[in-house]
């Protein structure tokens, strides 16, 4: 039955790439579960049933063009297929391309599609997801590839903060490549709001960069200049706000799980080897000279 579920996720893709939406889900079960954890902050994380995923879709019609999903590889995984998966669209009015490569997890129950879920970082961290991996990511294997003074191309990654585009919203998570986190630039014109919304897992916090953010919180207002962070617990709703006469620009953060702390090394200097110790043995280095 695995490679019959591969052939089912590889006719959904064709089929989503003509613009055929029926053909896409015809093998989607009624009450699918769909995940996309590169979500926009106003938008759910989670839906469920056909009408959920329509109204996903009819969200990114409304706010790219050219918009596709091109799946590179598939990995048979019993009842599960991982895609590894091209994303590319442009966004309307500002033009700004995305262009992201991710793996996305489908869950099949007698050939029909019962949960989809979208945008882990790379292979490992899917498998790992489901219970799939047969050798999860270790701590040691971890510090054998950080601490041996080579660098890879995607361990260093950047972004630019665009804060006059036309588009309200901006995936610092995928430009960057994080994976622990989500992390968007939000940008409202005078008064623009977005959608009441909560998360099931996730916390957020919004951090105002310029402008004035109206945080509604069940009807109450919290009013954040410039500099000011708020946090927003999983579960409260929420709705963000530009009730002040300049564009708001806000950095949104999200997590889920428990925070891993104290887990720094430190070194004395560049040329120093080894696996480093720990940052509260080593002085703080002298201050650069003033000129």
């Amino acid at each position: 039955m695995s490679q019959e579920n591969v052939e089912t996720i590889r006719r959904a893709n064709e089929a989503l790439k003509r613009g055929d939406r029926d053909g896409a889900l015809a093998d989607y079960h009624p009450d699918v579960e769909w995940i996309d954890l590169a979500h926009a902050p106003d938008s759910p994380e989670r839906g469920r049933g056909l009408s959920a995923v329509h109204t996903i879709w009819d969200q990114w019609e409304e706010a790219f063009e050219d918009f596709g999903a091109d799946i590179e590889e598939f990995i048979d995984a019993g009842r599960y297929v991982l895609a590894v998966t091209r994303w590319h669209a442009r966004g309307k009015g500002s033009g700004i391309v995305t262009d992201v490569r991710q793996v996305d997890v489908f869950e099949l129950e007698n050939g029909k599609v019962v949960r989809v879920a979208l945008a882990y970082p790379d292979t490992q961290t899917a498998l790992e997801a489901f219970g799939l991996a047969k050798e999860p990511m270790s701590q040691a294997n971890v510090d054998a590839r950080a601490y041996a003074g080579a660098v890879a191309d995607d361990d260093v990654t950047f972004a630019t903060l665009e804060y006059e585009h036309a588009e309200r919203f901006q995936t610092l998570r995928r430009a960057l490549g994080v994976s622990a986190f989500g992390i968007n630039l939000l940008l409202f014109a005078p008064g623009e709001r977005g959608r009441i919304h909560a998360h099931d897992r996730q916390e957020e916090v919004y951090l105002v960069l310029a402008g004035e953010l109206t945080l509604v919180v069940e009807r109450v207002e919290h009013v954040l200049d410039a500099k000011r962070a708020a946090r927003v617990a999983p579960g409260v709703r929420r709705q963000l706000v530009n009730a002040g006469p300049e564009r708001l620009v806000l950095l949104a953060l999200g997590g889920a799980g428990e925070h891993v702390g104290r887990d720094g090394r430190a070194w004395q200097a560049w040329d120093e080897g080894g696996p480093g110790r720990a940052p509260q043995e080593i002085a703080l280095p002298e201050s650069l000279p003033q000129s």
